[in-house]
């Protein structure tokens, strides 16, 4: 026989015993209903886990019902009612469990909404009978059914997914264990877990050994009082009902040696009867021998007793979460953790969804919970302790959020925000509540509903999904959230100026608010907003993104694109009020700025259509620096073309800038460049001297990338005088930026770095998160090329992080691809590789011919390092010709030297030295002094291969004065060494061993293993020769 039946059977046994006559007629309908429920009992253990968990219910349901329900006595309106209801529900059920079904998707689907319907009906039929008891048991005076109330029961187990609560619960052992009573309180909000870890503490073994059998566990779902409590602890203990039980009650306790009582969910006695339960916990706490564990919603526990310090549960860890699910369901996939940190770290919420998780993938309900949220949650509920919608609407319906009106409004506003307020900031956020809204917020921290978390009022994911979909904000209370988020927003333009480090940091911890009030805002429709202040906060807000790296405005502006786009074709152009707009003129991603400020022209002067306009490119910029080109070119072309069809000259230059900038990361710097001119002549028609500045940095930028320097430098001049005169620090910044860029490619690395540095503060000062990493991230380069590679991979690191933060996917492979080349220099070829291909996979993603062909090109010198020279000369070849489809000038003629380097340890000499001679003479036409030097060393070194010392010297010589100027230490060191073969083979020993031991020292500072050794062995063959 299963539990349940058994269960069942002693109930039914002990409700007909109570009958002591002719039943009603409706109570024989109940007598009908057990018998049809205990059928149903019968076949629980042959039913698949979710229909055995409604089967167990509708047994336990009909169960609480007969304890609640007197035999004897007509039944009134109510109980006819319930009974009528349940004999209906229970042959609903019947018939659905019995049912074959086709175990398809859908199928599963359907039956599973259908649980949740019977679920839902059994958990309202409980209720009302809890309703119908709690009146009889207030009848104590009549003396009928006090017997019947609540009771309490054998210790609970711990449930069997208990997790992440570890520390807590040794720290109330230790309390319980110590050798005076303790008073300890578990607080939070419903579903938290505090009866999980009630009864995980008093269910140690310690504390079972202690105490003994004087554990009283109390359930105080049905007490609504100090009298009720006090009655239904005193039916435990066999008061009589005709003593003063209050005092009967504390005598018996006192004559314990030692009592644990743990009151489990004790939120409605003392909201509602607070004095008469501090009198009492007041004689409770002279009871020295007596322990007192309470569970209860809010943030304050009852006076009268001398609590023991606990803060209130907090949400679990996303890795206890998933230890809960594992436990559960067994299931998982790569969506697992995506679902878990929806439900937010909620344990009654995770327990649910994983009940859910038998039966679909985590990647199934992830996305069922995007379009369903809080019902997916439901669907497994039972009851109060494993039912979300009931555990809140018990906190809903207290009698605190009954005494407060802006209790509910207020609650709705805060769902809206998925980062919580401010305590302190609430005034300013609700003005309508201003006179009582912080008593307010300490009402929901007191009903359980919000929780504090770090000076903020916040409330959980799956709480918010409910509020939102029952209770949505609406009205005053709304207006006033929309309002402030959108003041907010615009804050966004004092970006540059003095209040800009400010700003950045307030917009940063608010955009998750902001961006969630928006697009509740554009989805809900809400009255009372003109259409060109919701876009104005809108475009306000992705600026704000653009230009610092925080937040993702992807799905806002996505939205309103589509919303605005239905208003144009609907009904035409709309009037709205004009309004300043900002431009969305955006600044580059690897390079100067050209995301501005608003200007004197309305961006709603035509209308939705301008304001469509201004949504693509914003989102089109967005996506561009996301490396998402097809999609931010289609909007942005589609922006243009709007913007020429309603004669907005400046939008269509901002849009032609920003499409130049998505050519020119597809190194296609031709159709780049007659875009950038066709925006500059754009800019100057309308004497906009900021665009046209900026249209001649990003040419500049193009020059740079074909290695034509001094024309690429002229214009950054030209640009950053402009941005001086306006005065932009921004602007200036990143011209000083692009000037160092090209010092550096000229091998310049002094001049390079001073630039860098100067640039870098100023942008830490603004502050500019992309531009003080891009500059990181090229001082490491500099650093590393000077051979001090622990201060290099130091800057490149934080470069990364950064990167990685903002997010920018580029950025974050080229310092991957940069560590990797440190790694290299240092042997460390296999963690060099692994770095490599991470990198490689970004460029291929996004793509980048470009970065892609660098990759290849150090992978090469590891295998050419590796002397697998057949591997590295294949992959040189690919490279090359990457390179000279871009065209990439330099990448060219590095590839063919490492072909010729390849070919010169192969003892192929004189194909070697064609190639390294081409090499040299690609670098001199661009002016790249570090590879010009370094095919004169490797030709240098053929020849002394060739026994020809003296043009061998010569070349070496050349080499080593230009490593020198750069500098660069390592190869200066390499060209001492080759030189200093020369003088041995020409039994110039002491010079020989002068240049050898010179080049060891720069060897052993960098350090160089592998070229110290070299020098050691040489040292030691003319120790030899001289020996000798």
């Amino acid at each position: 026989m299963s539990g349940s039946l058994a269960s069942f059977q002693e109930s039914w046994e002990r409700w007909t015993t109570r009958a002591t006559s002719q039943l009603a007629p409706i109570k024989e309908k109940l007598k009908d209903t057990a018998a049809q429920v205990a059928g149903i009992a019968e076949i629980i253990e042959e039913l698949r886990d979710d229909h055995k968990r409604l089967a167990v219910k509708t047994t336990w349901v009909t169960q609480v019902i007969l304890d609640r329900v007197p035999p004897e006595g007509a039944a009134d309106e109510r109980v006819e009612a319930v009974i009528k209801e349940l004999t209906k529900k229970v042959s609903e059920i019947d018939e659905f469990l019995r049912s074959r079904w086709k175990r398809d998707r859908w199928d599963i689907w359907t039956r599973m909404q259908k649980i949740r319907k019977h679920h839902e009906g059994l958990d309202a039929l409980r209720l009302r009978s809890l309703e119908i008891h709690t009146v009889l048991l207030r009848d104590v005076v009549a003396g009928s059914l006090a017997h019947q109330g609540p009771s309490l029961i054998d210790i609970p187990p711990t449930p069997q997914a208990f997790c992440g609560r570890e520390q807590v619960v040794e720290s109330i052992i230790q309390l319980l264990l110590q050798d005076e009573a303790c008073h300890v309180p578990l607080l939070g909000t419903g579903g938290i877990g505090k009866t999980s870890v009630a009864l995980a503490a008093i269910n140690d073994e310690q504390v079972k050994e202690r105490y003994g059998r004087h554990i009283y566990f109390l359930s105080c779902d049905a007490v609504d009082s100090e009298e009720g409590l006090v009655n239904a602890l005193a039916g435990f203990f066999s008061i009589p009902r005709d003593s003063n039980r209050r005092t009967a009650l504390l005598t018996h306790l006192a004559s314990l040696s030692r009592a644990l009582l743990v009151l489990d969910n004790l939120e409605t006695v003392a909201q509602s009867d607070r004095h008469r339960l501090r009198e009492l916990f007041g004689r409770f706490d002279r009871v020295s021998s007596l322990s007192v564990v309470v569970t209860m919603r809010g943030t304050q526990a009852p006076e009268g007793l001398n609590w023991s310090e606990l803060v209130p549960l907090r949400k679990l860890s996303l890795q206890a979460a998933r230890q809960i699910w594992v436990k559960i369901s067994k299931k998982t996939d790569d969506k697992l953790d995506e679902l878990l940190e929806r439900l937010d770290g909620l344990p009654l919420a995770i327990h649910l969804m994983a009940l859910q998780g038998k039966d679909l993938d985590p990647s199934i309900l992830l996305a069922a919970y995007e379009r369903e949220a809080f019902n997916l949650v439901k669907a497994a509920g039972t009851g109060r302790s494993d039912s979300l919608e009931v555990s809140i609407r018990l906190s809903l319906d207290s009698r605190l959020m009954a005494n407060h009106r802006d209790g509910r409004p207020l609650l709705s506003v805060l769902c809206l925000l998925p980062d919580g307020a401010h305590i302190e900031s609430l005034p300013a956020l609700m003005p309508s509540m201003e006179r009582n809204v912080t008593a307010t917020a300490l009402v929901l921290l007191r009903c359980g509903l919000a929780y504090q978390d770090s000076g903020r009022i916040r409330v959980l994911s799956p709480i918010r999904d409910f509020i939102l979909a029952q209770y949505p904000p609406k009205g005053t209370p709304l207006n006033d959230v929309a309002k402030h988020v959108m003041q907010l927003a615009n804050r966004a333009y004092e970006y540059g100026e003095e209040s800009s480090a400010e700003m950045i940091e307030l917009l940063a911890s608010e955009f998750g608010n902001i961006n969630a009030v928006l697009l509740y805002v554009c989805q809900a429709n809400v009255p009372g907003f003109a259409l060109d202040i919701y876009l104005h906060a809108t475009v306000s807000l992705a600026y704000f993104s653009r230009m610092t790296g925080y937040g993702d405005p992807v799905l806002l502006l996505m939205r309103n694109i589509a919303k605005l786009r239905g208003l144009t074709s609907s009904r035409g152009i709309a009037t709205t009020a004009k309004k300043a707009i900002p431009r969305f003129f955006s600044r580059k991603k690897h390079g100067q700025g050209t995301l501005r400020r608003p200007g004197a022209n309305s961006m709603f002067d035509n209308g939705d259509k301008r304001g469509l306009a201004a949504c693509m490119l914003a989102l089109g910029d967005i996506l561009r620096m996301q490396d998402r080109y097809e999609e931010a070119a289609a909007l942005l072309r589609e922006a243009k073309a709007a913007s020429d069809a309603i004669r907005n000259r400046f939008g269509a230059a901002q849009c032609a800038c920003i499409l130049s900038e998505i050519l020119r990361m597809q190194d296609r710097y031709e159709e780049a460049a007659v875009l950038l001119k066709e925006a500059r002549t754009a800019f100057d028609a309308i004497r906009n001297r900021l665009g046209a500045a900026q249209c001649a940095h990003s040419l500049g930028d193009i020059f740079g990338m074909q290695h034509q320097y001094e024309e690429a430098a002229a214009l950054f001049m030209e640009a950053r005088s402009v941005y001086d005169a306006i005065p932009d620090r921004l602007g200036a910044a990143q011209c000083s930026q692009s000037l160092g860029e090209i010092l550096r490619m000229q091998d310049r690395y002094e001049e390079a770095a001073a630039l860098l540095k100067e640039a870098r503060e100023t942008f830490n000062a603004i502050p500019n998160r992309l531009g003080a990493a891009q500059c990181a991230r090229s001082l490491g380069d500099i650093l590393g090329m000077q051979d001090r590679y622990e201060e290099a991979a130091m800057l490149l690191r934080e470069a990364r992080t950064v990167f990685d933060a903002i997010p920018d996917r580029l950025g974050a492979a080229e310092c991957a691809r940069s560590l990797a080349d440190i790694l290299r220099m240092q042997d460390r070829y296999e963690e060099a590789v692994v770095l490599l291909r991470e990198a490689r996979a970004v460029y291929d993603a996004i793509p980048s011919r470009l970065g892609a062909a660098q990759c290849a090109c150090s992978l090469a010198d590891i295998l050419r390092m590796q002397h697998r020279y057949e591997e590295a000369a294949a992959v040189l070849m690919e490279a090359r010709a990457a390179f000279d489809a871009i065209p990439d000038r330099l990448g060219a003629a590095q590839c063919s030297q490492s072909l010729g380097n390849i070919l010169r340890m192969q003892h192929r000499y004189e194909d070697a030295a064609v190639l390294l001679m081409e090499a040299r003479k690609a670098f001199d036409a661009i002016r790249n002094r570090l590879g010009a030097a370094q095919c004169a060393q490797s030709l240098g070194d053929i020849l002394r291969t060739q026994d020809r010392y003296e043009e061998a010297a010569a070349l070496l010589m050349e080499a080593r004065a230009a490593f020198d100027a750069i500098p660069d230490r390592l190869s200066a060191a390499e060209c001492a060494w080759s030189l200093g073969e020369i003088l041995r083979m020409q039994d110039r020993y002491e010079e020989a061993a002068a240049l050898l031991r010179e080049a060891r020292a720069v060897y052993d500072a960098i350090p160089d293993r592998r070229g110290a050794a070299q020098c050691a062995q040489s040292l030691g063959e003319i120790l030899s020769m001289q020996y000798q």
